[in-house]
């Protein structure tokens, strides 16, 4: 079995972690999984992780800030995980963290949107914008909620036969009752796939949402998000009737500041997508001045998914994490996140998975204290292609996620 050991230095703050394998192989294997692990420790934040960063076989020594190593062993541990799938288990010793070999990503791009008039379609891809400096303090942890008494995020999946427990849970027992509230729904078909913040503290009110799994279990494709002030609900029933009463259900068992975004739909409809409400028009100036300033937080950077699925990948959080926070200063403005697909499969298909893409990570960013009623999601499938779809590169980059300023 593999493993990682860690040293932590506490008079600097700063922890030396060792991710080892029994079997070494030593030369050009070294350099690539170095650079490699560089380029997504770079990506996901951890520049001054991304400097210490060495191989020795499959051997990798890091040397960081204390209070990032759980990230940085997660990233690195996706790295050999992805290059060399053979490998067995990976542990940090000391740190609570999965041990299950991760399904491989499908990675849409997260795009800058051009600072025209919303109503254009783009036409061309953005230029990435250079990696944010490095911050002299450390970065917070993933989903450090401000709203409400809301101090993680709640997901449950239900895709082709297995039921999927995922979120950032402040502490492990707020994870464990949510992993046993949908084995007590759903059986042996729940796979563990959630992720520790390490704030602390109780999971606060989405924990009351759980309450609602036994009667959702006929729900097809069953999609619950419950954080920051918001509860989404997709997936298909059998009547008009039935979603409203699993509807009620779920808010009955919730605060009532929190809203429920009832998109269950019938077999064959379309996901309901709510209407942006009514606001304000900014001047043009002040929207394009919002959207350029949101891309160069957004620019460059990947929404990472499960491939076919709109469920997040925990390596896109602290990613995301950056764009709440650029995103809540936007005050003024609405924003829509949008989903987007390559020309393969089915329209109707791809349209649903862009708009589910986008809904989830909508969800992610309320958890985070995006306000509400500023944020909407919106699918356009392969409508609005930035790239030619006749080769895997262009489709590629048209699988994305965009953020407009309205």
């Amino acid at each position: 079995m593999n493993k990682t050991t860690g040293k932590w230095l506490s008079g600097l703050g700063l922890v030396a972690l060792l991710i080892s394998c029994p079997v070494c192989h030593r030369g050009p294997i070294e350099q690539h999984l170095t650079a490699q692990s560089r380029t997504a420790l770079t990506k996901a934040g951890l520049p001054e992780w991304a400097r210490n960063v060495s191989y020795s076989g499959f051997d990798a020594t890091l040397f960081g800030p204390s209070a990032e190593a759980t990230r940085a062993g997660s990233v690195v541990r996706q790295v050999l995980t992805t290059e060399v799938p053979w490998l067995a288990d990976i542990k940090i010793l000391g740190k609570k963290s999965g041990s299950s070999t991760p399904a491989t990503p499908e990675a849409p791009t997260a795009t800058a949107e051009p600072s025209a008039a919303p109503s254009e379609s783009p036409t061309a891809a953005p230029t990435p914008s250079p990696a944010p400096a490095a911050s002299p303090t450390p970065q917070a942890s993933p989903l450090a909620l401000a709203a409400g008494e809301a101090t993680g995020l709640v997901q449950i999946l239900s895709y082709e036969g297995t039921v999927y427990v995922r979120g950032v849970y402040p502490d492990d027992a707020s994870r464990q009752s949510a992993l046993q509230a949908a084995r007590a729904a759903f059986g042996s078909r729940v796979k563990d796939e959630t992720t520790l913040s390490g704030k602390g503290g109780s999971l606060g009110w989405p924990e009351q949402a759980l309450k609602s799994l036994s009667a959702l279990k006929p729900v097809r494709g069953l999609e619950l998000s419950a954080g920051g002030d918001l509860v989404t609900l997709t997936g298909q029933v059998g009547s008009d009737e039935e979603k409203t009463k699993l509807g009620g259900l779920v808010k009955a068992s919730l605060p009532a500041t929190v809203t429920v975004e009832n998109r269950l739909t019938l077999a064959g409809e379309c996901v309901s997508v709510p209407t942006p409400a009514p606001t304000a028009a900014l001047p043009e100036t002040e929207r394009k001045s919002a959207q350029e300033k949101l891309n160069t937080v957004v620019g460059g950077g990947e929404v990472l998914f499960a491939t076919a699925s709109s469920r997040l990948r925990a390596e896109a959080y602290p990613y995301l994490d950056r764009i709440a926070e650029a995103l809540k200063s936007q005050t003024s403005a609405t924003v829509v996140v949008g989903g987007h697909t390559d020309n393969q499969g089915d329209e109707g298909s791809n349209r649903q998975l862009s708009q589910k893409r986008a809904d989830s990570v909508r969800s992610y960013l309320i958890a985070r204290g995006v306000p509400t009623r500023h944020l909407f999601a919106q699918g356009f499938g392969s409508s609005q292609p930035i790239a030619s779809n006749a080769a895997e590169e262009g489709r590629r980059r048209n699988r994305r996620i965009g953020f407009v300023v309205r």
